[in-house]
């Protein structure tokens, strides 16, 4: 038996006075592409923070690399931009979650 032969065999036990509608399945259809809109989005939404982690260990490879060679990992930061690193780093993060994949 398909999936649609036992909900309709259940629904005419349930509810014999009433047939399933053409509405129920435009209701599934209409349910359908929500959740692969939803898919499609949660996937464009991976892939914008997996590109972000991969920045975000980089950064950290650069700054444990640094302070190896004994500098300052703040300085780096401080000499090349006068804003705050926690403004720095949010202004990267939108930029890369801001790009279309």
């Amino acid at each position: 038996m398909s999936v649609f032969s036992d909900f309709q065999r259940m629904w005419v036990q349930r509810f014999p006075q009433s047939s399933l509608s053409d509405a129920w399945e435009q209701d599934v259809r209409a349910s359908l592409e929500r959740h692969k809109q939803k898919i499609s989005d949660l996937t464009k939404e991976l892939e914008q923070e997996t590109l972000y982690v991969e920045y975000l260990e980089r950064l950290l490879s650069d700054v444990e690399k640094f302070r190896e060679s004994g500098g300052d990992p703040s300085a780096v930061f401080d000499a090349a931009n006068p804003i705050p690193s926690n403004q720095l780093l949010d202004k990267t993060k939108e930029r890369c979650l801001s790009k279309s994949f």
